[in-house]
């Protein structure tokens, strides 16, 4: 079965709510993104990774036309826990479009077991922030696993490739901008976490509520008859910025067909299934959601 669960947004709470609370749904950010960057690793102690996607597939992908270069989509990660109190490994992830001046938010609500799609508007200097509504269905058209996606690598779409980077300027609204396989490739890997944890959210609320004389093998394989799946958040790797430099104009190498398009549906991927190892099985996927 492939997790939905079902939340109602008028309690819900995530990671992003508790660092940032929002006074009449007026966030107070600091900006420009460096300062939220410098602020949240301040705060927390958390491991940041960032990214940056000249030539992307996300649904403000041609908002910097023609200055795709000069405006990246820029990324972020948390994919270490720090000195905080509030979890955060894998469970905030932050796109921001400096041509929007919005910033996308997915953050994940550790009592509803499932990651929220918010957003930030008029995030600028002097602007007044505010939270908007968001259609969560539209999201989960491309973030089928109601999480956070990213690209196969080699990541050629960001400045993990070199060709990218060396387009790029060397800093963004203060963030510095360099060639990073081994940066990108931890997002990756924070990512594919990421869409594991709402499946250990509900094998450990089922291990935490069973009665005590019920073995625990039986206990999740009834809840579970079928195992637990995810969809698959990679999407195949694809180098715009080869197609621009062989003469493609930047809005051409940026449309997508077939598998290469976000929305295309992607393959399930069994995460817990039952059978003899299922305890373990179901052990290892929770420490995994709770390692810092």
């Amino acid at each position: 079965m492939t997790l939905a669960l079902a939340v109602n947004p008028a309690i819900a709470a995530t990671v992003f709510d508790q660092l940032y609370p929002a006074g009449n749904g007026e966030p107070s950010l600091p900006y420009p993104i460096s300062a939220l960057v410098d602020d949240l690793a301040s705060r927390t102690g958390a491991r940041l990774q960032t990214g940056f996607i000249p030539l992307g597939r996300s649904l403000q992908r041609f908002a910097a036309d023609p200055d795709y270069f000069t405006s990246p989509r820029i990324v972020l990660a948390v994919s270490r826990d720090g000195k905080a109190g509030i979890r955060l490994r894998d469970r905030l992830f932050i796109g921001y479009q400096p041509a929007v001046a919005a910033l996308e938010i997915i953050a994940f609500d550790e009592a509803a077991g499932e990651f929220r799609f918010l957003q930030v508007e008029n995030y600028r200097d002097g602007g007044q922030q505010s939270f908007t509504a968001i259609d969560e269905a539209t999201c989960h058209a491309c973030h089928q696993s109601r999480g956070p996606i990213f690209s196969a690598a080699p990541w050629d779409e960001s400045n993990a490739n070199p060709r990218v980077a060396a387009r790029l300027p060397g800093k963004v609204e203060g963030l510095v901008i360099r060639q990073d396989f081994d940066g990108i490739d931890q997002f990756a890997r924070s990512v594919q976490r990421a869409n594991r944890i709402a499946a250990a959210s509900r094998l450990k609320h089922v291990a935490a509520s069973k009665p005590s004389s019920q073995p625990m093998i039986d206990a999740l394989t009834a809840a579970f008859p079928d195992g637990l799946s995810i969809t698959d958040p990679k999407i195949p790797n694809r180098d715009p910025a080869s197609l621009v430099e062989a003469g493609m104009a930047p809005m051409d190498a940026m449309e997508t067909k077939g598998a290469f398009d976000p929305e295309t549906p992607r393959r399930s991927i069994p995460v817990w299934k039952s059978g003899l190892t299922a305890e373990a099985d179901a052990m290892q996927l929770i420490e995994e959601a709770d390692s810092p």
